[in-house]
């Protein structure tokens, strides 16, 4: 990353300006705790940190906390893969995503998975569940864990829980769900990453070959078919069976 240095943190018996921590793994950055809390909300935490870098220079440096998330991935043999279309205020996209969500305090990763899929599809996990990835989003700017679960099946319980979470809720199958990353409908980084690890699951990572094309329009709730461009509605597809689940209006909060 680039941008303006962090500001020098000051010293103090608690937080002294020394060369370096003893016994620091080369490379590593130390973090000695807050200094002051800046921001404190039920969904993000800002903090100045101590932070000692790894040239033993000690700063204030900003941390943003966010909730931990999970995802569930859904591939059915005969119907495809469960994916909601729902739109992104903060980037203004609308685009297809696997179901997922902040994990409550006292909850497990892939009880949050199962638990955002039903509320979010009104299908509920009853197949094998397998964990596909932990990861950082975006380690330069958040501390956030993310885990990822794949699940080989689900039953339909209802409509879904929230309506402000899935304006379409849709099994697509395999191929579709990679014209689909081809067109750039996509456009959700833990989404791109569920629908690649699951493909390299099932063997078939050949979907994934050929150039990625991330500047066709994500703007139509309606979707729109990768292979012709032409608007397709919900549950309609080009020479694919997909099978609609539910329509339900909102936006995404």
């Amino acid at each position: 990353m680039t941008g303006q240095a962090p500001t020098p943190a000051p010293a103090s018996p608690a937080s002294p300006a020394s060369p370096s921590t003893p016994g620091r793994d080369e490379g590593r950055w130390v973090n000695h705790g807050t200094i002051r809390p800046v921001y404190d909300s039920w969904w993000v935490k800002l903090t100045i940190d101590d932070v000692e870098r790894p040239d033993g220079r000690r700063v204030e440096h900003e941390v943003l906390r966010g909730p931990n998330a999970a995802g569930m991935v859904v591939v059915d043999p005969a119907r495809g893969m469960l994916m909601i279309w729902r739109h992104r205020f903060m980037p203004d996209v609308w685009g297809w995503e696997i179901p997922g969500g902040a994990v409550d305090d006292g909850e497990s990763a892939e009880t949050a998975a199962r638990r955002e899929c039903l509320e979010e599809t009104g299908w509920e996990v009853t197949g094998t569940v397998d964990h596909l990835s932990r990861h950082h989003p975006s380690c330069g700017l958040i501390a956030q864990t993310f885990d990822l679960y794949l699940a080989d099946g689900a039953e339909h319980r209802g409509d879904p829980e929230d309506a402000n979470e899935a304006a379409v809720v849709e099994w697509r199958p395999l191929e579709r769900v990679a014209a689909d990353l081809r067109a750039g409908l996509v456009p959700d980084a833990f989404t791109q990453l569920g629908v690649a690890l699951a493909f390299a699951r099932a063997g078939r990572g050949d979907l994934l070959a050929g150039p990625l094309t991330l500047d066709a329009s994500s703007s139509d709730p309606q979707g729109s078919d990768p292979s012709d461009g032409q608007a397709l509605g919900p549950g309609q597809s080009a020479g694919l069976t997909t099978s609609t689940c539910s329509r339900t209006g909102g936006h995404a909060s």
